[in-house]
């Protein structure tokens, strides 16, 4: 799944460009990606706007709780652990993301098929929201945030 993720991130400057699902599955096909692989990262993507979707029809602002405070369910902190938790606050304090936004990253990481969640793969799915939000982060902490020293996002399966 992961892998596809990044394919797309790669290949699309903006989530909008993707093509409609049925035709993105052929693509990725093409591209190489096995079935299940795409059917994954595709049920993520779904997963992910139907997240976005409630949290829009909730009606919450995004700056309503400007200083909020996060506590973690006991299912979060086994499936996300200490340092995704502390990636979080980092980016909230970086002014990066928002609690509204911060929300949908837990919620899109609770629905990711591998769990518990290693780090570098929960920066993925950071960075796919930001993405699917419109938000390239371009922000110079960008390569230090979500790239490891040698090549973006290489993960070995």
């Amino acid at each position: 799944m992961f892998d596809v993720l990044v394919w797309l991130y790669q290949t699309y400057s903006q989530f909008d460009a993707c093509p409609e699902q049925p035709e993105l599955a052929q693509m990725l096909s093409a591209a190489g990606f096995r079935e299940n692989e795409i059917s994954e990262a595709l049920g993520w993507l779904d997963a992910l706007a139907r997240t976005v979707g409630e949290f829009d029809q909730s009606g919450v602002c995004p700056d309503t709780f400007p200083s909020s405070m996060r506590i973690y369910a006991e299912p979060e902190l086994l499936i996300l652990g200490p340092e995704a938790i502390g990636f979080i606050q980092y980016l909230e304090h970086a002014g990066i993301i928002e609690p509204l936004q911060r929300e949908i990253i837990v919620e899109s990481a609770m629905t990711a098929e591998e769990l518990p969640l290693p780090f570098e793969k929960f920066k993925i799915l950071v960075l796919m929201v930001l993405w699917s939000e419109g938000r390239n982060p371009t922000f110079p902490e960008s390569d230090m945030i979500f790239f490891n020293n040698e090549k973006l996002f290489h993960l070995s399966h």
